[in-house]
């Protein structure tokens, strides 16, 4: 059985440390259909301060609750601040997809945004296969 460790946790996600594989995990929760732009942001980037704290080798973020559309002037943001925030030690980010066809669409776009940081990207409907991708 994989040991993990809550690392965080407010009103839109849970942030989990795995043992092996050594990874976090970002369970987006459903009230995020509340979020605001704000919320967004701090919430982001709790995120890149504990990859960049904590070095894992994956990302596994659970977005099948996320019910926030990201607007593109949020994607943008995203797009600049990921570089510099992100840590350089995660090397792939596997995401297990949004039940919602546009909070999936702006999820996949603001992805896109972050092409600067060298990490492979991929979608996964599934966290058995999500997990095999990360750890290969």
């Amino acid at each position: 059985m994989t040991m993990k460790k809550l690392l965080f946790e407010n009103t839109f996600i849970q942030l989990f440390l795995w043992e092996t594989p050594y990874i976090i995990e970002a369970f987006w929760k459903d009230a995020t259909v509340d979020m605001v732009d704000a919320d967004f942001k701090e919430t982001i980037q709790v995120l890149w301060k504990n990859l960049a704290e904590h070095k894992p080798i994956g990302l596994l973020a659970d977005t099948r609750n996320f019910g926030f559309v990201i607007t593109p002037d949020l994607q943008e943001w995203y797009g600049e601040n990921i570089t510099a925030n992100m840590g350089k030690d995660t090397k792939k980010v596997a995401m297990l997809v949004s039940l919602g066809l546009i909070e999936q669409i702006s999820i996949k776009q603001t992805i896109e945004e972050d092409n600067k940081t060298g990490f492979q990207t991929n979608y996964f409907s599934s966290i058995e296969k999500a997990l095999a991708w990360l750890v290969i």
